[in-house]
């Protein structure tokens, strides 16, 4: 019997979900926990990667939760909610916008750049690529979800339990 090996919950993967779950129950319940990962590198697709341009310059490359919700302003996506629960501080850096390229390097390369901020996604890619139609069906989907959203905004993440309470 190693004592790596004795926890009280074991984990299998070490995405964002297994991540916050063994956080939570290590940090408020006092659970000893164990997270197991087959990836070399825990946190899933929320994780960031550095990449190095031609010129030399580096770059880190955030592909998790944070690109479209945020975690810097309120209301606070699920994620800042769990840290802010277990006593976590993160500095986080604000953007404006994020961007893509596909197809880099070849004929077909296609650059472009997403605003952030109210009606940005309406205004920019979603009349660009889906046009006027796509635009209505949108806000007819905003229209029918209005108190859905108002209803998880109210409700942070970490107040939602199942079973009695």
């Amino acid at each position: 019997n190693n004592e790596v090996d004795n926890v009280d919950i074991a984990i299998i993967g070490a995405g964002i979900g297994g991540l916050c779950a063994g956080a939570i129950l290590n940090s408020l319940y006092n659970k000893r926990v164990g997270i197991y990962e087959s990836h070399y590198l825990a946190g899933g697709c929320a994780h960031a990667f550095d990449r190095r341009a031609s010129n030399g310059a580096d770059f880190t490359f955030d592909s998790g939760p944070t690109i479209l919700l945020g975690c810097s302003t309120p209301p606070y996506n699920p994620l800042r909610q769990i840290l802010n629960a277990i006593g976590q501080e993160v500095k986080w850096i604000s953007y404006d916008a994020w961007g893509m390229i596909e197809n880099p390097g070849r004929d077909t390369e296609k650059r472009w750049r997403l605003e952030l901020g109210p009606d940005a996604f309406e205004q920019g890619p979603l009349l660009e690529f889906g046009g006027e139609e796509a635009q209505q069906e949108f806000r007819d989907l905003r229209r029918r979800t209005k108190g859905l959203v108002a209803g998880a905004v109210d409700i942070p993440a970490m107040a939602m339990r199942p079973g009695s309470s």
